[in-house]
């Protein structure tokens, strides 16, 4: 049961939990206000950010799928979606969910996103592939390279 929070200050103790990285509270008060409003975007999107960063996995890409679902215009929900199955050890479903994101703007981050999928796989080559399509000075590259090269 989520603790009694006084009138007006629900989004306070919300961010509160979250930056004092109280994730297991936040949760609470969150489940608890989706029972009310099962759609409730924020409620989602904030239950996806601390069920990720408690490294259940499994219940943050549920809550991403839910939110890719209900935004579908929204990519950044389609990456948290694909990053927390990647991270649940559903390779494939992080696969087929990269190709949901066809904005060019996170072309190269969804390269990246295959890049790891197919090296959490041992399939290195394809790695490789993905990873020679991002530019040299691509955020995380390096890190892939000495990955790749050890």
């Amino acid at each position: 049961m989520a603790p009694q929070i006084r009138e007006g200050e629900m989004t306070k103790t919300v961010y509160k939990h979250i930056q004092e990285h109280q994730y297991v509270e936040a949760i609470k008060i969150l489940g608890n206000e989706l029972q009310n409003f099962p759609t409730s975007r924020c409620c989602l999107s904030l239950l996806g950010y601390c069920y990720y960063h408690m490294q259940d996995f499994q219940n943050a890409q549920n809550i991403y799928g839910q939110l890719t679902q209900m935004c579908p215009e929204v990519d950044d929900y389609k990456i948290y979606h694909v990053q927390s199955l990647m991270k649940a050890g559903m390779y494939e479903d992080a696969l087929q969910a990269c190709t949901g994101i066809e904005n060019p703007d996170h072309g190269e981050r969804v390269m990246l996103l295959q890049a790891a999928i197919s090296y959490e796989q041992d399939e290195v080559q394809l790695a490789r592939s993905f990873l020679d399509q991002c530019s040299p000075q691509a955020e995380e590259r390096q890190g892939f390279e000495g990955a790749l090269f050890w």
